[in-house]
């Protein structure tokens, strides 16, 4: 067939280009498209189609200088080109192409098994070409979104941003303000748990203010591709179609990257609601973080999980569950609170009272305080005793504006035109695929997630630094996330004044930036503690922080990975498995370094503050900041921070 003889990076230069073909594309991989003719045959006449169109070919002028200046294979070029070309921003810093696209790109540049990065050879062979053409004008091809593409005028210059995730970090001098305000982004530990929730209710929920990172995209395309319904109504805003627990069989492996809640909530709700089979996988990293704790208590409850190569880790395959479950579940969290997290919501969908039982330590037992915040807020029925939790069947919990109210108890739901100013009757029938539910009950539920309260901390230090007072309006007293209350806690140890109310965040460095030692902090296993542990570095004296277990195996082992770094530079640092202590200098004299990040997004970030005090740090990998906080970057600019690619 002709069908047969086209690659599969045409096709999916193709589906860019035409969302028809784009989601016929989705269901395959390069193992199985060829077996189908039905398939392949439909493929064809989209393909016809969209060639008489004559749209231009998204990456298509980088792929020619891919195969011209670096000898790289046409087929090759034309994946690599396209996973760099949809990093081109716009002139606000902004991406043109939505950050969630770029991972879907991904995932089906994955699927077809083509390749996404370049290697250092070629980055230094496109750096030079490009540096010649800084100041010239490029035509570029990329994405407003699938079946959308836009041509712009480039330089080499803009070229050479995509190409290479190294920077060299550059602080320059910024203008103090009385009071700078900075905008943190929606939290991802919340963003992923309203995702799952959406997910398991019988409603329409409105999720605003989401984050839309790697992570969150991520958790959004499992969903997907289990048949929940979701669909973008706005700017940092989704509108999804509950499914009640109902998760249809996906085509092949549900792939989650390095996402550690994506892999244990949805182990969870898989599990205990899936009916069919499936098989979660991530990458390498994510094939050494354990979950044996979370399988055995799920497997004791009843479920029917098996692992795919090692024992206790990922990837795991899931079957359907058995009729005969118990009335109470023992987890162990001694490694992660989103085990327990991920039962909790995963059982909400569950006809009858279930008791869920820690049998170790909670580790960050805030995160699982924030779930249950949370899944009232969706109208489950928690009762809470210690460190057990019981579930009851489902009470609904709106006001008659479609508003989620703490508590509340039921409501008589909202109109049809109290119901139109919230979304509107085309983009509700959209997102539900043509679909007409009728919604003048209670079924419309809207939902605002919280700022990121981790993310601020990088703000925080950044400004504590430079003696520049900041306000972020977005990260309010109603915050639950643990991580918001540990920041005032801290800060002042460091000798900074802040405070939370429900107008934002404000600190006030100390006088002429000089730091006090934190003492002993307990970070209760916090992801805070790498900024705490840079901010220590230059805070005379000893600061030792504890409680950080947990944090060896996150995206990479961060407490051997941190004082690594801070060692490299200079810094007077010792560690072991639950702690890190460092002697910091007011005024040092720091090394000139190139952090390795191991592709964690909380090492970049932690030591971009690093680079606020050190001249010419180099980062190993920019990009990575993408899994939590995708505009970082820009967002730090208004700090004096400035980043220029380069080659280690």
């Amino acid at each position: 067939m002709e069908a047969m003889c086209l690659e599969s990076i045409e096709l999916i230069q193709l589906g860019l280009v035409n969302s028809e073909l784009w989601n016929h594309l989705k269901y395959k991989t390069k193992a199985t498209y060829l077996l189908d003719e039905s398939w392949m045959q439909r493929t064809l006449k989209l393909v016809e189609e969209i060639k008489k169109s004559d749209n231009p070919l998204v990456g298509g002028l980088l792929s020619e200088i891919l195969q011209r200046v670096c000898n790289i294979k046409a087929d090759e070029s034309k994946s690599l080109a396209i996973s760099h070309i949809v990093r081109l921003k716009d002139e606000s810093g902004d991406f043109i192409t939505p950050y969630t696209i770029h991972v879907e790109i991904r995932l089906m540049l994955q699927n077809y098994e083509q390749p996404l990065i370049l290697n250092q050879d070629n980055i230094k062979e496109l750096l030079a070409y490009f540096t010649s053409k800084s100041q010239i004008g490029l035509n570029a091809c990329t994405l407003k979104c699938i079946g959308e593409p836009y041509t712009l005028k480039i330089t080499g210059r803009d070229m050479i941003s995509v190409l290479t995730p190294v920077v060299e970090i550059h602080k320059r001098n910024v203008q103090m303000e009385s009071l700078r305000v900075l905008y943190a982004p929606g939290s991802k530990s919340e963003t992923n748990r309203a995702l799952l929730m959406a997910a398991l209710s019988k409603r329409i929920v409105t999720l605003v203010n989401i984050l839309e990172s790697e992570d969150t995209a991520l958790m959004m395309q499992a969903l997907k591709r289990c048949g929940v319904i979701i669909h973008r109504t706005g700017k940092s805003q989704l509108t999804i179609q509950g499914n009640c627990g109902v998760f249809e069989q996906p085509h092949g492996p549900i792939y989650l990257g390095n996402s550690g809640t994506s892999m244990r909530f949805l182990t969870a709700a898989i599990a205990l609601n899936g009916s069919n089979k499936y098989i979660l996988e991530g990458n390498e990293r994510m094939s050494k973080r354990p979950i044996a704790d979370l399988v055995d208590a799920l497997n004791n409850f009843g479920c029917n999980i098996e692992y795919v190569s090692t024992e206790g880790y990922p990837p795991l395959r899931i079957m359907k569950r058995g009729d005969d479950i118990s009335d109470s579940i023992d987890v162990k969290c001694s490694n992660s609170s989103q085990f327990i997290s991920g039962v909790l919501m995963g059982i909400s969908t569950l006809k009858k009272i279930i008791t869920i039982n820690a049998v170790t330590n909670v580790v960050s037992k805030s995160f699982v305080n924030l779930t249950v915040h949370l899944m009232r807020d969706f109208g489950i029925n928690i009762e809470e005793c210690n460190y057990s939790w019981k579930l009851r069947p489902v009470v609904r919990a709106i006001d008659g504006n479609g508003d989620h109210k703490r508590n509340n108890h039921p409501s008589t739901g909202i109109t049809r035109s109290e119901m139109s100013t919230l979304v509107e009757d085309n983009d509700v029938n959209l997102t539900l695929k043509g679909k007409t539910f009728d919604i003048e009950t209670r079924d419309l539920f809207r939902y605002e997630i919280a700022a990121d309260a981790t993310s601020c901390s990088y703000l925080v230090a950044m400004a504590a630094l430079t003696n520049q007072p900041i306000h972020i309006p977005n990260l309010i007293s109603r915050n639950k996330q643990g991580d918001a209350h540990l920041l005032t806690i801290v800060c002042p140890k460091f000798g900074l004044d802040v405070k939370i109310t429900d107008f934002g965040f404000y600190c006030t460095p100390s006088k002429h930036g000089v730091l006090k030692n934190g003492g002993v902090i307990d970070v209760d296993s916090s992801d805070m503690f790498i900024t705490f542990a840079v901010l220590a570095a230059f805070a005379e004296g000893e600061t030792k922080i504890i409680n950080i277990k947990n944090q060896a195996i996150k995206e990479c082992s961060r407490i051997k990975v941190t004082a690594e770094n801070l060692r490299k530079a200079g810094v007077d640092v010792i560690h072991d498995d639950d702690s890190i202590t460092i002697v910091g200098k007011e005024t040092q004299n720091y090394n000139q370094v190139t952090i390795e990040c191991h592709n964690d997004h909380r090492i970049a970030m932690g030591f971009a503050v690093f680079a606020y005090r050190v001249k010419n740090v180099k980062l190993s990998d920019s990009w990575c900041v993408e899994k939590t906080f995708p505009y970082f970057w820009q967002t730090v600019k208004e700090l004096g921070i400035e980043t220029f690619p380069t080659i280690i």
